[in-house]
């Protein structure tokens, strides 16, 4: 697979992984990969996770991991307390014996790892990064990574599954062709995109390009393109008291109801209301997990 990824994940300078965590009822990021395996641990509330077309029902005390290059999405059902960790393709290639053929997961294929027997140890290294990350004490950088390579032996030890080199390529090949599609809208969502637009840049009949978008990304190519729209626009919603109507035009979805229709389906309540709601959380979620989980990064 190339070095393009469909989202980059920065690792803060001296640690050798990316915690984050969000309390919303809001929350919605559209499908997406990257290289990073990465982990969500429910500490409250309820959340859908999309995981290669499949779509799983989290809640509280539910521990699921994401492996690298798993298209993904997240939604938020009501009030959702996340704690999660992404851990750079490098480490794991560094101390995972031939990494690239391998998974993570339950015996039967499954992401959700509350029945393995890592779940309460992987729990609580999420548990303690969390204080760990609130409180900055002394010897914090030393103490978090400690706990990485805590958690990567755990799982290296319980939950890993090989897969064939030729699954692995044809994967990595889907990748290459969807990032091309990806970066497509990402540079052109301001602007009308048609299915045949999708289809021109991988060069294939507009048909045969929906099924295989589908089939990959879980979501029609249409949908999709409005999805990145309104998490710009959700995005600008937050961060400032512009009309919806301007949003709207700025970021390229023209059609109101639909907009409204999708909206609410991804974030449970009107614009308006999310305006409301986002003003009086403010003081209890951190500017920067809003910004890290837009889905705009």
């Amino acid at each position: 697979m190339t070095d393009l990824q469909h989202e980059k994940v920065i690792t803060p300078d001296s640690l050798p992984a990316r915690f984050f965590f969000y309390n919303s009822s809001s929350q919605f990021v559209p499908s997406h990969w990257h290289n990073s395996v990465e982990l969500l641990y429910m500490k409250s509330g309820l959340m859908d996770v999309g995981i290669n077309s499949r779509t799983y029902s989290l809640k509280k005390g539910d521990l699921i991991i994401i492996n690298s290059g798993d298209i993904h999405s997240t939604r938020c059902l009501n009030s959702s307390f996340v704690l999660a960790l992404q851990i750079p393709y490098p480490l794991l290639k560094t101390h995972i014996s031939e990494y690239h053929c391998v998974r993570f997961q339950m015996d039967d294929g499954s992401p959700i790892l509350n029945q393995t027997s890592c779940y309460s140890g992987v729990r609580d290294i999420l548990d303690e990064l969390y204080v760990l990350t609130c409180s900055m004490p002394s010897g914090y950088t030393l103490r978090f990574s400690a706990l990485i390579y805590d958690l990567v032996y755990r799982l290296s030890q319980s939950c890993i599954t090989r897969v064939s080199s030729s699954a692995r390529k044809k994967s990595d090949k889907n990748l290459d062709r969807l990032e091309q599609v990806t970066a497509y809208v990402k540079g052109h969502y301001t602007q009308p995109i048609s299915l045949e637009d999708g289809a021109s840049v991988l060069s294939l009949n507009p048909e045969y390009f929906c099924r295989y978008f589908k089939k990959h990304m879980g979501v029609t190519f249409l949908e999709y393109v409005n999805s990145i729209r309104l998490s710009h626009i959700h995005q600008d919603l937050l961060e400032t008291d512009e009309a919806i109507s301007v949003l709207l035009e700025r970021h390229g979805f023209l059609n109101y109801r639909l907009f409204v229709r999708m909206f609410r389906n991804a974030y449970g309540c009107s614009p308006s209301a999310l305006r409301r709601e986002a003003s009086l959380a403010a003081a209890d979620v951190p500017a920067q997990a809003l910004r890290a989980n837009s889905g705009l990064e």
